[in-house]
């Protein structure tokens, strides 16, 4: 694996292509912070400029019903890529907390046809950005859990498939493998940095006012499994 670590954070990386555009990694990344708080990076997806690599903007919907569920559109320019790109997905919060001792996120782009009317199981979809390459994600996963081993630490896996659109002729292994371990310990770090400044960043804020009750949930079942 490749791997890295600054400050605050660790990480191990793990790469292969599937096929001859898509890339399938593995992350898993050490962080300071309760679980409110590491879930926060991913809950708040509109502040993903904050730390996300080559991210130059996107909108997210949040459902009105369930506060576990959102859609988000990501915009980036990324350096090896020939054009802009973006990128729609629905991310969903699971509790796997009896399983897996964690909150599990799953993200991935709804087909053209799950799209009714603009939405997506009843939120709206962001509309993508003009002269960009979309992109897909098939399926990704997050898993967000207490470091057993350190007081207001996290661990967080990241898994997932991405189509990059370009052939992996085009893409030496050698300046792949430099983007990724660089592209990495960026994303590590700026994650690093939201957690040490959550006030400044936007979390804080949005924790505390909890319009839609997420954090009072994710407390709550804490608590409970904490004291199981």
């Amino acid at each position: 694996p490749l791997t890295g670590g600054e400050g605050n954070w660790t990480m191990e990386l793990w790469y292969r292509w599937t096929s001859s555009t898509l890339i399938s990694t593995m992350s898993r990344l050490t962080v300071p912070g309760n679980l409110c708080e590491v879930l926060s990076i991913f809950r708040e997806a509109d502040l993903v400029h904050n730390w996300m690599p080559f991210v130059t903007g996107g909108d997210t919907n949040w459902s009105t019903e369930l506060p576990t569920a959102l859609v988000t559109s990501l915009n980036a320019k990324i350096p090896i890529l020939p054009r802009s790109i973006c990128t729609l997905i629905h991310r969903g919060f699971i509790d796997t907390l009896d399983t897996n001792g964690g909150i599990s996120i799953v993200e991935w782009t709804p087909s053209p046809e799950e799209v009714v009317e603009g939405a997506f199981c009843g939120i709206p979809m962001p509309q993508p950005r003009a002269r960009s390459t979309a992109v897909q994600v098939q399926l990704a996963t997050t898993m967000v859990r207490q470091d057993e081993t350190a007081q207001n630490r996290c661990v967080v896996i990241m898994a997932g498939d991405n189509d990059f659109k370009v052939h992996r002729r085009l893409i030496p292994d050698i300046v792949l493998r430099k983007f990724l371990a660089a592209n990495s310990k960026v994303l590590a770090s700026k994650i690093c940095a939201c957690l040490e400044d959550m006030e400044g960043r936007g979390y804080r804020e949005r924790i505390q006012a909890d319009a839609q009750g997420f954090y009072r949930l994710v407390r709550q079942r804490a608590g409970r499994h904490s004291t199981a």
